[in-house]
């Protein structure tokens, strides 16, 4: 599975707009699923200066 996040500015400066895109061709639910909430745990983690969790 394939993933790129892009980073766009909103009106407020501070708060930037995240967009996710995956190419998830042969993955199942399942492993989309784990994927997304993989990346969403290791973005709050990095952006509160903490390490990027490990894979399960």
């Amino acid at each position: 599975m394939k993933l790129a996040i892009e980073v766009l500015s909103t009106a407020d400066p501070i708060v930037p707009e995240l967009v996710e895109h995956r190419d998830a061709v042969g993955a199942s639910a399942g492993d989309v699923l784990e994927g997304v909430q993989h990346d969403d745990d290791a973005l709050v983690a990095v952006a509160h200066g903490n390490p990027s969790p490990a894979w399960p």
